[in-house]
């Protein structure tokens, strides 16, 4: 198996939640896969509700990584680090 992009949703920050990104070669019994392309990405089904009809992007600029926009996130942080948990 190739490697492969685990998005999760995690407790911390001052808003309660935040997002981790990591990559791995192990799938979970509990994951949801999503595959465009040669790209697999990875959602463990209790991450899954924060991150429903989210858009996972990869920018290249200058300050580039992966983004994450997440529409039923209720509120974010000041710095925008951490998110108020999806509304329901």
């Amino acid at each position: 198996m190739g490697c492969r992009l685990r998005v999760s949703v995690v407790g911390g920050g001052c808003s309660g939640l935040s997002y981790a990104l990591a990559y791995t070669h192990d799938e979970q019994p509990d994951d949801v896969r999503f595959a465009q392309g040669a790209l697999v990405v990875l959602v463990d089904r209790r991450s899954l509700r924060h991150l429903e009809g989210a858009t996972l992007d990869y920018l290249s600029s200058q300050r580039g990584g992966f983004s994450l926009e997440a529409p039923k996130v209720r509120g974010r942080c000041g710095c925008g680090v951490s998110f108020v948990g999806a509304a329901a």
